[in-house]
């Protein structure tokens, strides 16, 4: 990816400078802007490399891509090009044949599918407006927070991954550990250090809204993501679990409030 938006770019300066009439103004104009998109893109996910920052990578790639081709085939008579246009073609297409499951997997969730099993793109929109919940568990224990929490106070919570983050969202608290996406935190090293420290600095009386591990592990949640606590959440669990015991306040849709009281030696 990187490399194929560096060269969209010197190819477009080079061109830009020493060709100025190989270029119409519109098809400029669009290489400029998503190449300017595409460097953007890039240099925002440099300091999170994982495997799913291509998906949003590839975006602008794939148009820089069609633009390049559109540039090759309907420009002038040039040695080569059609070579060029031919292994451009070939790159995508290879994209396209790797991406089939990942479609036919999300094909039911886009605006075409929809438009032509006779669905409603308008109803679509007012429904994801509305902000439902990924998890039918949030709203209840937002409640049970509002009761039990005074308002706008952060909240020590470790469940699963993706229900903390709904919660919090919902709740519009901060977590007393530093973990508010518990799957994109993990991948920052300096997330480990962070929350060992905020664990040893909770203090006593504290309220931990907490869930027991999927039994068996490997469960999923309603979006497909894994349930089970990750490394990051194991570890500010194992910590307030040294220092405190944990006393029951209240259950609610399998999930737990506990006060940390201190452990008698």
């Amino acid at each position: 990816m990187g490399a194929a938006i560096f060269l969209s770019a010197a190819t477009l300066l080079w061109l830009v400078r020493d060709r100025p009439g190989a270029l119409a103004p519109p098809m400029r104009t669009a290489l400029a802007g998503f190449t300017a998109f595409a460097v953007a893109t890039f240099t925002y996910y440099l300091g999170r490399s994982h495997p799913n920052n291509l998906l949003v990578l590839l975006v602008p790639v794939v148009a820089l891509g069609g633009l390049w081709i559109q540039v090759l085939l309907g420009g002038r008579a040039v040695r080569g090009r059609t070579a060029v246009a031919a292994v451009l073609l070939v790159v995508g297409a290879m994209v396209a044949v790797a991406s089939r499951p990942a479609l036919e997997q999300e094909w039911g969730d886009t605006a075409l599918a929809i438009v032509a099993d006779g669905g409603s793109l308008g109803g679509r929109f007012e429904q994801m407006a509305d902000n439902p919940v990924l998890d039918s568990r949030p709203p209840a224990v937002v409640e049970l927070l509002d009761e039990r929490v005074p308002a706008g106070e952060p909240v020590a919570v470790l469940t699963e991954p993706e229900l903390t983050t709904e919660v919090l969202l919902r709740a519009g608290r901060r977590n007393l550990l530093p973990i508010s996406d518990p799957a994109e935190d993990s991948l920052i090293a300096s997330s480990t250090g962070r929350v060992e420290a905020a664990a040893e600095r909770v203090p006593a009386d504290t309220l931990l809204l907490t869930s027991p591990p999927p039994s068996p592990p490997g469960q999923v949640s309603p979006t497909g993501q894994y349930r089970d606590f990750n490394q990051l959440q194991l570890l500010g669990l194992e910590v307030l679990q040294r220092r405190f015991a944990f006393q029951p306040v209240a259950t609610v849709e399998g999930l737990e409030l506990v006060r940390l009281v201190p452990r008698i030696e």
